[in-house]
């Protein structure tokens, strides 16, 4: 009984020891990460939200991070440079959007003869389908750009035009 006692009371003492260094401290990557600060805008097309975009900010920096959003159904984003946390690190930044469809009637049914010489081209993957101008996807021919102030911004605005 009593090395059943020592054994308990050497296990407390160990765990008592051990256990309140973990989960203390900072995270190795995150502390080295660049501080970040509110990003949030809205894009429209043609005068109307756009919904489901996907919005990407280059910096003009290449030691800087780049940030990403997707729109709501009201064309609004909040900027992200590091997941699941929320902003983006001030500076210049080029912009790219995105807005593509894979909704095509001809991929909603199989076809019957799979006998078909035909049957891969029918079936092959459709290829994305961009709902916006094509140049809204490269920083260089979208004409977007932003700045992060230190104190960060809610009124980041990109209008699409055709």
């Amino acid at each position: 009984m009593f090395n059943m006692s020592v054994y308990q009371l050497s296990i407390c003492l160990i765990c008592l020891v051990i256990l309140p260094g973990c989960g203390r401290g900072t995270d190795f990557w995150k502390s080295r990460r660049p501080s970040t600060t509110v990003a949030k805008g809205i894009v429209t097309y043609r005068g109307n939200p756009l919904p489901k975009a996907m919005i990407l900010f280059q910096p003009t920096d290449t030691t800087a991070v780049a940030a990403s959003a997707t729109t709501n159904a009201a064309g609004e984003f909040e900027l992200r440079s590091f997941p699941p946390a929320d902003g983006a690190v001030p500076g210049s930044y080029q912009v790219m959007i995105f807005k593509t469809d894979y909704d095509d009637p001809k991929y909603d049914v199989m076809p019957v003869n799979n006998n078909d010489p035909d049957y891969m081209k029918e079936t092959a993957d459709p290829q994305p389908v961009s709902l916006i101008p094509v140049r809204y996807n490269d920083p260089k021919l979208s004409g977007l750009t932003a700045q992060i102030p230190t104190d960060g911004t809610t009124a980041l605005r990109f209008d699409l035009v055709d």
